[in-house]
């Protein structure tokens, strides 16, 4: 093992980041017993470390410094290129396939669900990895200038049901916000958040629970 001044590191509040002071590898902060933080390290080469703590009672001597370690990223070879079949694929006859850069057959009242936008956990920053979707929900919304949508941030029912609505609507307002950036007009997007009010499963199983945490669009006109 050797120590490692991460390049990011994060622990955060009900969505808020805490304020961190650096000694060398360390990382100090003060945290409450009977509440939950989410802790999110990344390093080049290791794999992203998350976890959600939680303090039940104050700290003893053995707690007050934790050790972190980090997995080195799995590496895989990439297969040699098959020659025949390249030469094959391009010899076939090319079909035109169908615009799947937008979304279809919209009607009013319709909720789509946004399986490709993702958070970090219990915060309302979006990862990267949203922008194509995102950028799909632009170009419908450009391609149709009569549709309006309002922006649906849920959750599941872990935690406080008041830091629920608020973590959902917060996610609701940045992806409107990314929406206006991209040029769409603020008065077509609603954004809106429903907390742990509206399941769309029992949240008895974690499975449950993932479908609950969602993000919708709804179509208001079109």
């Amino acid at each position: 093992m050797k120590p490692l001044d991460p390049a990011s590191f994060k622990i955060g509040e009900a969505g808020k980041n805490l304020n961190l002071q650096s000694q060398g590898n360390a990382r100090n902060v003060n945290l409450a017993p009977g509440k939950r933080y989410d802790v999110r390290i990344g390093q080049p080469g290791y794999e992203l470390f998350e976890r959600t703590l939680t303090f039940d009672k104050p700290a003893g001597p053995n707690d007050l410094v934790k050790s972190i370690l980090l997995s080195p990223t799995k590496t895989v070879a990439k297969p040699a290129p098959n020659v025949a079949s390249s030469l094959a694929v391009q010899s076939a006859p090319v079909t035109e396939k169908a615009d799947e850069s937008v979304f279809e057959n919209l009607k009013r009242g319709e909720a789509v669900r946004l399986d490709n936008v993702y958070f970090d956990q219990s915060s309302y920053i979006l990862r990267a990895e949203s922008y194509p979707q995102l950028d799909k929900l632009v170009k419908t919304l450009k391609m149709n200038s009569k549709l309006k949508i309002e922006i649906a941030g849920h959750t599941d029912n872990v935690g406080d049901a008041r830091l629920n609505q608020y973590l959902s609507e917060n996610r609701a307002r940045v992806i409107s916000s990314y929406l206006s950036n991209k040029g769409i007009a603020k008065e077509r997007l609603v954004p809106k958040g429903y907390g742990q009010t509206k399941p769309v499963a029992a949240n008895d199983t974690e499975e449950n629970k993932a479908q609950n945490r969602r993000v919708e669009f709804v179509v208001l006109e079109n």
